[in-house]
This record gives structure tokens, C-alpha cells and sequence, in this order.
């Protein structure tokens, strides 16, 4: 499943399921997360492990290989995002 901010859910799904459509027959699916201000998350159906490219995880992931104040530059522009 891919999941996706409330805001953005049904405009994805609908392109979703004009350009992946054996996809979607075969499971895939689009689900609102109130968790989520930006970005998208993407699991398998049961939710026991996923990719998360939300603001935060990416400005995180991105942090390990900034010098310190690049990176807090990186983290506070990626918590503002969601604002």
C-alpha cells in the first residue's frame, strides 16, 4: 500500500489507477495517513515494514552524510513543511 497525506489520498489514487491499472487489480492500494503532512510511505499489506519518504525521514537519512549545521538547517526546513 502507498500511504499519503489525507489532502493528497483520492487525487493520487485516481492517477494511480489510470496508470497502474493491472496494479491495482492485483492489490495495490491508496490510503489517507492523518500521520503524514507530506511525503508518502510505501509497505507491504500487512504493515510489518515499509519505505518512509516522508520530509522528516528523508531530511533525516540525508543528515548522516551533512556537516552538523547543514543538516539542522535540513531538519528544521523539513519540520516546517508540514506546518
Amino acid at each position: 500500500s502507498v500511504l499519503v497525506p489525507a489532502k493528497d489520498a483520492e487525487d493520487l489514487a485516481v492517477s494511480l489507477r489510470a496508470s497502474l491499472k493491472d496494479e491495482m487489480a492485483k492489490g495495490l492500494e491508496v490510503k489517507a495517513d492523518k500521520s503524514l503532512a507530506t511525503g508518502f510511505r510505501i509497505g507491504i499489506k500487512d504493515g510489518a515494514a515499509y519505505y518512509d519518504f516522508s520530509a522528516e525521514s528523508v531530511a533525516e537519512l540525508f543528515s548522516a552524510y551533512l556537516n552538523p549545521k547543514t543538516a539542522a538547517i535540513m531538519k528544521e526546513a523539513a519540520a516546517s513543511i508540514g506546518e
